[in-house]
């Protein structure tokens, strides 16, 4: 589960910053927040927990924001026009977002912590290069995992909740090395004039062809037919495009469904043909190589945590 101003909106002026009403519900609980800290040098940070089960209704986010789960685990599905797609949250998981609106509205079941931060958007020097490069790929709502994003947000809390032990300056080069941090992995080589991106709305028709056939033998000329266009030419597009290539995006849109289904208790060899891999074995090994965890592994230890909504 990700967190933005579900659970506050944060301000410009550190002195007026005041939470805005949540458009979640149940209201997420806030451990620690820097909008009752004295003299907080650092950026705006919480700390918060959700219920177990609950919605969000979609809002703009007026900054750039940053979230780390820090414990427990739950399946969020998230509803943007036409596309719908069911993400499986766990400790170390981040999502990054540009100021705007990224989805209508979510359900989610599992009950997490998690750590947020934002940007304002006069905070961050090179904000332009993050938020195009991360609204490209985290259209498709997907969240990664950095141990050094995890450090940062993880020893900004710490000094939030030791009232700021280590001294101001520290705080402040922990906020700056986070800044540094997310430019290094979001930001874009320069743009070469081919191949060129997909429009947005053609790339999010694509992304809704993939989601509804993950469970079929997906090639490369199926998709570039969808487009009219050659092997070639949308392979380089699609990977200018989502920042990978289209090989990687479905193993890893197959692995996410996966992790679904068996935190569903979905048996393993019925996932493995509902995601479109050819044998058993095939879906076992790919999943150990993308999780570090064999699927029935995975499914024993999240099947009665994460059982989502029918």
């Amino acid at each position: 589960m990700t967190y933005g101003r579900d659970l506050h909106t944060f301000h410009s002026n550190e002195d007026t910053m005041k939470p805005e009403v949540n458009p979640i519900y149940p209201p997420p609980t806030i451990l620690q927040s820097s909008v009752n800290a004295n003299r907080w040098s650092g950026l705006p940070l919480q700390h918060g927990q959700c219920a177990s089960a609950g919605k969000w209704e979609g809002q703009p986010f007026d900054s750039y924001w940053i979230s780390v789960i820090k414990k427990g685990k739950n399946i969020t599905r998230l509803h943007a026009g036409q596309r719908s797609r069911e993400v499986f949250f766990e400790p170390g998981a981040i999502c990054a977002y540009p100021s705007g609106q990224h989805w209508d509205h979510l359900e989610f079941k599992g009950e997490v912590e998690a750590i947020q931060a934002q940007f304002e958007m006069d905070g961050l020097l090179d904000i332009d290069k993050i938020a195009n490069k991360s609204h490209r790929i985290r259209s498709s709502f997907a969240c990664f995992k950095d141990k050094t994003v995890e450090w940062l947000l993880t020893s900004l809390l710490l000094e939030l909740k030791n009232g700021v032990s280590n001294g101001h300056l520290y705080v402040e080069s922990l906020s700056v090395a986070l800044q540094a941090r997310l430019i290094a992995i979001e930001s874009a080589p320069p743009r070469r004039a081919n191949p060129t991106r997909l429009a947005g709305s053609l790339a999010a028709a694509l992304e809704k062809y993939i989601e509804d056939r993950l469970d079929t033998a997906l090639t490369i000329a199926e998709l570039s037919a969808q487009l009219s266009t050659s092997r070639s030419h949308f392979a380089a597009c699609f990977k200018e495009t989502f920042g990978q290539s289209v090989h990687r995006y479905v193993t890893e849109r197959r692995v996410q469904r996966a992790k679904v289904l068996l935190a569903k208790g979905e048996e393993i060899a019925q996932t493995a043909l509902l995601c479109g891999f050819a044998t058993q074995s095939h879906f076992t090994e790919t999943f150990r190589r993308s999780t570090g965890q064999t699927p029935a592994t995975f499914r024993r230890e999240n099947r009665h945590q994460t059982t989502f909504l029918p």
